[in-house]
């Protein structure tokens, strides 16, 4: 996990001096390193239509969220989430899980959450994006890019 240019210079001198073959290196949002993401993370014009993806795939994110479709999370108290940073579905307890899932489909904002608000719903790349993340919740942004401010 890494959260500057220095945390990654660093990253990269471990898998360097160590044989690792499988890794993945990801970026912290910290409050305080927006302007590590806007540089590394951020998305621009190029890196959108460099992008692969099947016509399913394209129709996909117009629906469902790619990050978070069909993901639930149990806490050791019972309570259920679609995603950690949005509200609680119920309690595993108290509820049964067709009433969990139903809840996400008809009320949820983590299964279905798409880019359909501003200024994505504008931009003419919209569906070519990844789905919404957790970055933008945690940025408190709509958006990781630069093409539509």
């Amino acid at each position: 996990m890494v959260s500057s240019d220095e945390d990654y210079r660093q990253a990269e001198q471990i898998v360097e001096q160590y044989p690792i073959e499988q890794y993945q290196i990801k970026p912290v949002y910290t409050g305080g390193n927006i302007a590590f993401f806007e540089e590394n993370v951020f998305l621009v014009r190029e890196d959108i239509l460099s992008t692969s993806m099947s016509i399913k795939d394209f129709f996909f994110k117009q629906n469902m969220n790619t990050n978070d479709f069909g993901k639930i999370n149990i806490l050791t108290n019972g309570d259920v989430y679609a995603n950690l940073n949005h509200p609680t579905l119920g309690n595993i307890s108290t509820q049964s899980i067709d009433e969990i899932v139903y809840k996400e489909l008809e009320e949820g904002k983590s299964w279905l959450r798409v880019r359909d608000q501003a200024p994505c719903n504008n931009c003419l790349y919209q569906w070519l994006c990844p789905s919404p993340s957790d970055y933008e919740v945690a940025i408190d942004r709509s958006n990781l890019c630069h093409v539509k401010q």
